[in-house]
């Protein structure tokens, strides 16, 4: 129930010997909701992400290098003393008093430098990025 990556950053692990090479690293962000889709891909069925409603996207590329390859998709968390939203090495948390933290992931993944006032427009695009995630809120 936090929004720092301590809170919701976690690591994980897949195995399928044969298939994914041992050793093999990946620094790319994923949700629990890529594995839905990642799993009936691999099943062989297909899935309508967009009828169905579903969050989350095929991440079999980050194993497989003969796919294209997977661009990871926008994150956004809410819990009781607010919301965040990550976007490629941006993460702005907004809390439900008003404070606004920028941090560059990729700089500061220990998130000890808000950089909020030297990126107004990344806090600009990720508060419009923000808001159109809480349009989907339920309310109760």
């Amino acid at each position: 129930m936090d929004l720092y990556e301590g809170g919701i950053r976690v690591p994980a692990f897949v195995n399928w010997p044969g298939v994914i090479e041992p050793g093999t690293r990946i620094h790319t962000p994923v949700h629990i909701a890529d594995w839905l889709p990642t799993l009936v891909h691999l099943a062989g069925g297909t899935l309508d992400t967009t009828a169905m409603q579903v969050d989350g996207s095929n991440i079999w590329s980050l194993f497989d290098s003969s796919l294209p390859a997977y661009e990871a998709h926008p994150f956004y968390w809410k819990v009781k003393e607010g919301s965040a939203v990550r976007q490629g090495p941006w993460k702005m948390i907004a809390f439900e008093n008003g404070l606004v933290e920028l941090y560059n992931l990729e700089e500061d993944f220990r998130e000890t430098m808000n950089v909020k006032n030297k990126h107004p427009e990344v806090v600009k695009r990720l508060t419009d990025l923000l808001a159109r995630f809480q349009e989907g809120d339920r309310q109760n």
